[in-house]
């Protein structure tokens, strides 16, 4: 019973325009998000974003961000609200990489705990990656409630829940580099990118099918 949401609906300030569409390699970088999440099978796939009528050629249900201009933090908020299962897995749409046996492992984490924590949350390099990462839908209130008294810091936000944290030691043997936390802002980012060593299963086709 799991969801996966993905979050497009940053202003792309840095990347000068919509970084969701950039391509990579000839594949719009949320077309890749997409692809790598599907080995999950998750019941569903939704995208956060702004201008959902820009995502239609993905044929996947796109949602505005609740609260617009709120970062990553609104659209945990609009992920959760619209969430159909109370597992729901966060990516950004800027992170082509994405993996996932990592997110399995997420979710087996949360499953195994009998759905004791909040969130699941991979830590690498000293730095939580909170868009990379499982959220059970019981948080919402604890979200809403953060951005109600003003904050907009996800870490502030995980401080407040109860986190499951997945150290270096537990990623290593599924993402030794760390790929899956590769995070594209600026054309430069982008253009560093392209001859990124390639496995198969980033060879996929426009539509990320």
């Amino acid at each position: 019973m799991l969801s996966v949401a993905v979050l497009a609906g940053g202003k792309s300030t840095r990347m000068e325009t919509d970084k969701a569409l950039v391509e990579l390699a000839g594949v719009p970088l949320i077309a890749r998000v997409i692809e790598r999440v599907r080995p999950l099978e998750p019941a569903e796939i939704v995208i956060i974003c702004r201008q959902p009528a820009r995502y239609a050629f993905l044929d996947l249900p796109a949602y505005d961000d609740l609260i617009p201009d709120l970062g990553p933090m609104g659209g945990l908020l609009t992920a959760l609200t619209h969430a159909r299962h109370p597992h729901v897995i966060v990516v950004g749409c800027d992170m082509p990489f994405v993996n996932p046996a990592l997110l399995t492992a997420l979710v087996e984490a949360q499953r195994a705990s009998g759905d004791v924590y909040d969130a699941v949350v991979p830590w690498w390099q000293g730095q939580a990656q909170p868009l990379h990462a499982l959220y059970h839908v019981k948080c919402l209130d604890q979200v809403a409630g953060v951005i109600a008294s003003g904050e907009r810091r996800m870490r502030r936000l995980l401080e407040m829940l109860h986190v499951r944290a997945v150290a270096e030691p537990e990623i290593e043997p599924l993402d030794p580099e760390g790929r899956a936390f590769i995070n594209l802002n600026t054309p430069g980012d982008l253009r560093d990118a392209q001859p990124y060593p390639q496995t198969s299963d980033d060879r996929i086709d426009r539509k990320g099918r």
